[in-house]
């Protein structure tokens, strides 16, 4: 087939699920040429942190240079401020008006492609060529002219993602299985995705800005500040606790769908037992979000994220303190508030056990099951309130 394919991703950095994709796309389409482009500053994504621009291209060359078709193209990194696909696609059809272009785009990004600046300009000049990564039955968006899509099927995806290689190599473990050997010499080479910064707490309010309602952030930035405070008290981590107070509900006005499918990318579906429980997932969705969309890599936070709602048995300090957090911060005015509020002074445990016997107990009046995470974190709680001293 003749034409040009358009490969393009933030490559942070590049691993070998992306060369297995770009590999089955050329290959569907019958591709002699696929230009690979490493994206500059992406318009709907807040940018994680880890390599510069150049050397997230030097990755790609070195991950791509293993197949001829491949190239690898600087104009998304070299032009400044926000970075859109339509106008890459400009540029290259003024280079060969005559050819025809194929963009290359995961099934996620279907979701929110008409979010895309100028996608009907988009849609103008190519085909969009969408890679579907398992057998559920694909929706396209009522807006999108089926005859300017193409599905891809049969592909079988390298389960990682650039955010999991990324934690992988902070922590300092074996990522050869999924990053080209002179990609990953070059990444020891350089030092590159070593640290483990935290995000700014500007930034981390920013990101739940864009995403809450004025109320729902007002309660973040109490359950922040509580958090900071509990943590000052009992010894867990100041900054941590603020960011993760901060963060905690980032997806609590995600559709029930947009938090499944946050679940499902990020490679912990919802299970079976966790189906019924929806007021939960946006725990579960904001640690996907946060790890996906905003590059946060700290596992303490992440996971006082995900324990918000429902705790777990052997809980850190950091998601007691959260968990405690949520349900004694300033804007909170249920009718024993001020009961919970004197239990957390005093002891974390007997507060935790408090707020986890008043949530079974809601769930058993609205016939709904305890989530099996929570009972096993009770049984816990109660076992070491009989311990002899």
């Amino acid at each position: 087939m003749s034409g040009i394919g358009i490969f393009g991703g933030s490559f942070n950095p590049p691993h070998l699920g992306h060369l297995r994709a770009a590999q089955f796309f050329a290959d569907a389409l019958a591709l002699e040429r696929v230009l690979v482009i490493p994206a500059g500053e992406a318009p709907l994504k807040a940018a994680p942190r880890g390599a510069s621009a150049e050397a997230r291209l030097r990755l790609c060359e070195l991950t791509f240079s293993v197949d001829s078709r491949f190239a690898v193209d600087a104009t998304e990194l070299r032009r400044p401020g926000a970075s859109y696909t339509v106008d890459t696609l400009r540029a290259l059809c003024a280079q060969d008006p005559g050819q025809a272009c194929y963009l290359l785009i995961g099934t996620d990004q279907l979701e929110r492609f008409t979010q895309w600046n100028d996608w009907r300009g988009i849609l103008r000049l190519c085909t969009l060529c969408v890679l579907q990564r398992d057998a559920a039955p694909l929706r396209l968006p009522p807006e999108l002219p089926q005859d300017r899509v193409r599905l891809l099927t049969g592909f079988e995806p390298l389960e990682i993602s650039s955010t999991q290689v990324r934690a992988v190599l902070a922590y300092g473990e074996d990522v050869s299985p999924w990053l080209a050997p002179a990609a990953l010499q070059y990444i020891r080479q350089k030092g590159l995705y070593t640290d483990r910064p935290l995000p700014e707490r500007e930034t981390a309010h920013q990101w739940v800005a864009r995403v809450l309602s004025p109320e729902r952030l007002f309660h973040s930035q109490c359950v922040a500040e509580a958090a900071e405070a509990l943590a000052l008290q009992y010894g867990a981590e100041p900054e941590r606790a603020w960011l993760a107070g901060m963060l905690h509900d980032c997806m609590k006005l995600a559709t029930l769908e947009e938090k499944r499918e946050l679940c499902a990318r990020y490679g912990k579906p919802l299970l079976p037992e966790e189906e019924s429980a929806a007021q939960v997932w946006h725990a579960f969705a904001g640690e996907a979000w946060l790890a996906l969309e905003c590059g946060v890599t700290d596992p303490a936070i992440l996971s006082a994220v995900r324990w918000h709602c429902t705790g777990h048995a052997d809980m850190t300090l950091l998601d007691q303190v959260v968990f405690v957090a949520d349900l004694i911060s300033a804007d909170r005015h249920y009718p024993d508030v001020e009961q919970v509020r004197s239990l957390a002074a005093r002891s974390l445990d007997e507060a935790s056990l408090y707020i986890l016997n008043h949530i079974f107990a809601k769930l058993k009046q609205s016939g709904r099951q305890s989530h099996p995470a929570s009972i096993a974190w009770q049984k816990e709680l109660i076992s070491k309130q009989t311990e002899p001293e």
